[in-house]
């Protein structure tokens, strides 16, 4: 059963969140670092104004996906700290995650 890790970043109108470093700088360093230990795929999400102009609730969301639970453990484990370290360049939200199991619905 697929794992998938979330990591939120609240839009609060206070936040600094740059953008252009989290994607040209954090998620290659995310790639380079997690890929060895058993990241599979890495989906980021740049949330946009609503149709009726409402802010969305957070910034960004950033998906990455391993085979299993035991996967990410590994990972988190062997590259976890670099990865969570660069966080203080680009924002000064602190992201909220969540593991869930992944299923396909037909």
């Amino acid at each position: 059963m697929t794992i998938k890790m979330h990591i939120c970043y609240e839009n609060t109108a206070s936040a600094t969140f740059d953008e252009d470093y989290f994607l040209s700088k954090h998620i290659p360093l995310v790639k380079s670092a997690f890929t060895p230990h058993g990241l599979g795929n890495i989906e980021v999400k740049i949330l946009q104004p609503g149709l009726q102009g409402e802010e969305p609730p957070y910034k960004a969301i950033t998906e990455l996906t391993f085979e299993d639970r035991q996967a990410l453990e590994t990972c988190m484990k062997a590259a976890g700290r670099e990865v969570t370290m660069d966080v203080k360049n680009y924002t000064d939200i602190r992201p909220v995650s969540f593991v869930a199991t992944s299923n396909e619905v037909a």
